[in-house]
């Protein structure tokens, strides 16, 4: 056979995700005319390398067959616009990245020294003003983070953004 023509079925306009499955249809047609398709395809009688079979029919005298690509491996993106709220001391937030497990690492500082760090949280916000406890110039720094066993399988931390500086006087 001859592969004649391969179409995503996951939407060509979205960008696909880490750990996103996309699905593809691929046209098969005979190589000579004394080949044909026949019978019934299923997974215990058709091999996908990279990938799994999920259904095939026949097209004519073409085989059309849909298969689910593995899992997209990468990097998750970082989060966007780490600040802090402007109605209180201590309130960090940050939106999601356009790939985003939904979980986070949010490491306070005090000028170069971490003092919390909190891991995997899902979260877009957090109040971390019970640990701004001393004089200083705070700041913090958030990335996505893969959450489950089988996001970890595909998925990479995202590169760190930081906020702007938060000053908490000694009063």
């Amino acid at each position: 056979y001859t592969i004649m023509t391969v179409e995503w079925v996951t939407s060509e306009t979205k960008d696909m995700k880490v750990g996103e499955e996309p699905k593809l249809k691929v046209w098969l047609s005979p190589d000579e005319d004394d080949y044909y398709f026949k019978g019934t395809y299923r997974s215990s009688n058709v091999s996908v390398s990279g990938g799994s079979f999920v259904s095939a029919k026949k097209d004519g005298d073409d085989l059309e067959v849909t298969i689910k690509i593995n899992p997209i491996k990468g990097t998750y993106n970082e989060p966007e616009d780490a600040y802090w709220r402007e109605s209180g001391l201590g309130k960090a937030r940050w939106s999601k990245g356009d790939s985003s497990s939904g979980a986070y690492d949010v490491y306070l500082y005090r000028g170069n020294s971490v003092v919390k760090k909190l891991e995997e949280i899902k979260a877009t916000s957090y109040d971390f003003y019970p640990y701004m406890t001393q004089k200083g110039t705070y700041s913090f720094k958030v990335r996505t983070v893969p959450y489950t066993s089988e996001e970890k399988k595909y998925g990479k931390k995202s590169d760190w953004v930081e906020s702007d500086e938060q000053y908490i006087g000694e009063e």
